[in-house]
């Protein structure tokens, strides 16, 4: 039969009062004049006060410890909790056994008799008692004990508190006891539930803890007991949520201490590559929050021969691979050939500006690294741009048309436009690894890329680029189209100072300076029609010139209507981008030289880590006509003798220039219409026999045209020659990424 609760608190009472050592012959010697059987009743008459004599005891038992030897035995007990041999082996002058003695005389060290027979009924109840001991609450933070603070050290595991403003609830995230715990709790919600949560959650019980009526009070075992300290002094458990967790506070689950860490640098995703060739570069897709990729720390490994039976063979995933090698630690991996077969795996540690977690995610790959296709025309290219240009007087610039996933995955590119290239060379999962090694290749200053997939930038091309010292920007095309315009430029040597981008259509509409166009289209209304049914856009970038004062780059990056008889329309896009431009220029020299700059005209990559010297232009060259040079790329879809390209190097094109009249459709011949601008253009790649490489066509439509006023060319890239591309009969091709080719060349300022 149960005994019932006061039976048990006197057994528990008899247990806790333990005699002290030299008394135990004189008592035993009371206890046997005792003609009675020596029940509790008699032991507790025996001892006329076990609690004074127990706190005698420890007083004894403290008296040989110094501040200097509790303090490190409190760091001992933070990192091996109760492995006290462990602990002793910080202590020499102690032993295992004075340190166990040690550790229950601090619990506290100011018994209370009543408190713990109310404790003690407590506990028959299932509920947590309250801390023994404890003299009050000290300030609106912590409580004061004598109980020593598990210490926060560099190898304690940590707890993880996402708290954000305007969220409701935060989460506490930790693993204990090789299981990973995250709880969210409302800011609002006291301490003492959240402390409870977490002991509940901490239990080895499969099964989910039955709440008592009584759920909100701290109970449980001394093993799950969750406390939270900061400065030395347990934290308040009446505090908010909100208020109570601290960055740097300690959470001790029974023995195990865990080190708070509020809004810690995160891995909110990881993924690698579906496929993998050696010779290109593997791209993480990794997602962090309060976390920066070039902070983070990274671990790449390979599989290898797993057992002496499996040495022949290659596991079925990564999953079975019993043991791994480190091959690199760059957030991008390139394979080699001795990697081909091998599965490759990548651990990360995030971290950010102050600090690296030490809470690693890791990810693995589902296939083996396969051979790759072999040498591509861009390797010999690279060839030349294995330099970076010296200074801020030279800068390269790339402009590519990298074909973008939307178009290459449909039927009718498969099956007519590229049926000699493999499906799988046209896939954006093979494709984008031959990108990712051509592109950073050039070692460009400046690239300005067309067709650009929302999803690659954001995926793929951003992140690579990210780790290279580039900053990238996007604009997709009007009407949720997933592609559009991506300009990168390198930090080290560009500012940006200012965005203007447009839909080309909607500012024929709404902006003034396009009036005189707007006036000759709407005259015309299938023109007018036509013209408004087409979404290109062009990104308009100023970009500060670092290192040299005064002087800046106005970027255009373009990409327009394709149609081979529609020459009118482009002249048109073409008109609204040089109005466009004329009027981003002469507002920026206007506030230049006013001082008149507005939050938009900041440098946008100017933070704690930027040359700060290098910056001052907005400030020094204030007053002084700027130097604004015009670098105007894109797939223009136009031959070197069309009426564009004469409008962009000749500044004028006359209303009865052929182009106007080339649509078959007469009702929307334009035949009023005169054209100029003021720029002093130039085509800096020249005009080379083709950009666009397909079995349908091969001829010249991407340019980069630049500003002879200010710029002259160094240098140009040979593009491959038509021997190289026909190898593979077209573009693109298992070699090559895009049906168009990069044009690339050195820019040079003019002294």
């Amino acid at each position: 039969m149960e005994e019932n609760k006061p039976e048990k608190r006197r057994r528990r009472k008899r247990r806790n009062a333990r005699l002290p050592s030299k008394e135990k012959e004189e008592s035993r010697a009371k206890i046997e004049r005792v003609c009675a059987p020596a029940d509790y009743k008699i032991m507790e008459e025996l001892i006329e006060d076990p609690v004074s004599e127990e706190n005698e005891r420890r007083r004894r038992a403290i008296e040989k410890w110094t501040e200097e030897s509790h303090e490190e035995f409190a760091n001992g007990l933070a990192v091996h909790g109760k492995k006290f041999r462990k602990v002793a082996d910080h202590l020499p002058e102690m032993t295992v056994a004075d340190c166990v003695e040690h550790y229950y005389m601090t619990k506290p060290f100011d018994f209370n008799f009543a408190e713990w027979e109310a404790n003690e009924k407590a506990k028959d109840d299932g509920l947590q008692p309250s801390s023994i001991g404890s003299k009050g609450i000290s300030s609106d933070w912590a409580q004061s004990s004598t109980t020593s603070e598990p210490q926060s050290i560099a190898s304690s595991p940590v707890v993880a508190v996402r708290s954000v403003e305007g969220d409701e609830n935060l989460t506490i995230s930790f693993t204990f006891e090789g299981k990973d715990r995250k709880l969210q709790r409302s800011k609002d919600e006291i301490l003492s539930k959240a402390l409870t949560r977490i002991e509940l959650s901490s239990k080895k019980k499969t099964k989910k803890v039955k709440r008592s009526a009584d759920y909100h009070e701290i109970g449980g075992s001394s093993e799950g007991n969750a406390t939270l300290w900061f400065s030395g002094q347990l934290v308040d458990s009446s505090l908010t949520n909100e208020v109570a967790w601290r960055d740097g506070s300690i959470l001790k689950i029974g023995a195990e201490a865990f080190t708070v860490e509020i809004n810690p640098p995160t891995v909110t995703s990881l993924t690698l590559p579906a496929n993998l060739m050696s010779g290109f570069p593997v791209m993480p897709y990794l997602q962090l929050e309060f976390g920066d990729k070039q902070f983070c720390r990274y671990k790449w490994l390979k599989s290898t021969n797993h057992c002496d039976e499996q040495a022949s063979s290659v596991p079925a995933s990564s999953q079975e691979v019993l043991s791994w090698v480190e091959v690199g630690n760059d957030f991008l991996y390139t394979p080699s050939v001795v990697d081909v077969g091998c599965y490759l795996k990548l651990t990360c540690s995030p971290g950010n500006i102050r600090k690296v977690s030490s809470i690693t995610s890791e990810a693995a790959t589902s296939v083996t690294v396969a051979a790759g296709p072999g040498t591509c025309p861009f390797d010999a290219r690279h060839l030349f741009t294995k330099k970076k240009t010296p200074d801020s007087s030279t800068f390269r610039v790339v402009s590519y048309n990298i074909l973008a996933e939307a178009y290459s995955k449909e039927e009718f590119a498969q099956k007519i436009l590229y049926p000699y290239c493999p499906p799988y060379g046209l896939d954006i999962s093979y494709r984008q690894q031959l990108l990712l090694k051509e592109i950073p290749g050039y070692n460009a200053d400046l690239i300005c890329l067309q067709e650009c997939g929302s999803k690659l930038f954001k995926h793929n091309l951003r992140p690579a680029l990210e780790t290279m010292g580039f900053k990238g920007l996007l604009r997709c095309k009007a009407g949720e189209v997933p592609e559009g315009e991506a300009t990168f430029f390198r930090e080290s040597k560009f500012a940006l100072i200012s965005q203007h981008d447009i839909v080309l259509n909607e500012a024929l509409l709404k902006d003034s300076i396009q009036g005189v166009v707007l006036d000759h289209v709407s005259a015309i209304p299938i023109l007018h029609e036509t013209l408004l049914k087409r979404n290109a856009v062009v990104q308009v970038s100023i970009l500060k010139v670092l290192g040299i004062d005064n002087q800046f780059i106005c970027v255009a990056n373009t990409h327009l209507y394709y149609k081979p008889k529609y020459p009118h329309i482009r002249l048109l896009q073409g008109a609204i981008i040089l109005n466009h431009l004329q009027k981003v220029i002469s507002q920026f020299t206007s506030n230049h030289i006013n001082g008149n700059f507005s939050e938009r005209e900041i440098p946008t990559n100017a933070t704690d880590t930027t040359n700060w010297e290098s910056l001052e232009v907005a400030n020094k060259g204030l007053h002084v006509q700027p130097q604004i040079a015009v670098v105007f790329c894109g797939d223009f879809n136009s031959l070197p003798r069309s009426g564009l390209v004469e409008l962009l190097t000749t500044s004028h094109i006359d209303s009865t220039h052929r182009d106007w009249t080339v649509c078959e459709d007469k009702e929307e011949h334009c035949t009023t219409l005169n054209i100029s601008h003021d720029f002093n253009l130039f085509s800096a790649c020249n005009f080379p026999p083709f950009t666009n490489y397909t079995s349908g066509f091969k001829g010249t439509l991407d340019y980069i045209f630049a500003d002879g006023k200010y710029l002259e060319v160094e240098s140009v890239l040979p593009l491959p020659s038509e021997e190289e591309l026909s190898l593979h009969l077209a573009l693109p091709s298992v070699v090559m990424p895009s049906d168009h080719l990069a044009l690339v060349c050195d820019l040079k300022w003019k002294l």
